[in-house]
């Protein structure tokens, strides 16, 4: 297979689906622009050499290219963002963001109560909660 054939063969793969996380998507898109902005510049190349194209059109065309490339990219990366929380919601998860908040305000609460924990010195810990769990011993 030629080289443009692997690339756009990687960039239709990214579209499908390649990824598996947020970042790893938008990894995989902002790979596939890259590679589509190249297989466009080595087609526009060879147009130019076989003098159908002049060069200052190709850079114009090129500019276009990529600018919408990357409109898209950001379009897809809120999609797939969005559409990501909307499912961790709708299965009952937290994000980290929710989370951090949550501790905060527990810590908070114990403050205000003077129930936060203590290091044995008189200092605070780490505002992160202990589990309430009792440990099995095996």
């Amino acid at each position: 297979m030629s080289e443009r054939t692997e690339l756009l063969k990687k960039a239709v793969l990214t579209s499908v689906g390649a990824g598996t996380n947020v970042d790893h998507i938008k990894l995989a898109l902002t790979d596939a622009m890259h590679d589509l902005v190249k297989v466009g510049q080595n087609l526009l190349d060879d147009l130019e050499e076989k003098g159908k194209v002049k060069a200052d059109s190709v850079q114009e065309f090129l500019k276009n290219f990529q600018a919408d490339a990357q409109k898209k990219t950001s379009e897809v990366e809120k999609k797939v963002s969005t559409g990501l929380k909307k499912a961790v919601r709708e299965i009952g998860l937290i994000t980290q963001e929710d989370w951090e908040e949550m501790c905060e305000r527990l810590t908070d609460i114990e403050e205000a109560l003077g129930i936060a924990e203590t290091d044995g010195n008189g200092g605070q810990t780490s505002g992160k909660p202990r589990s309430r769990r009792k440990k099995h011993s095996a």
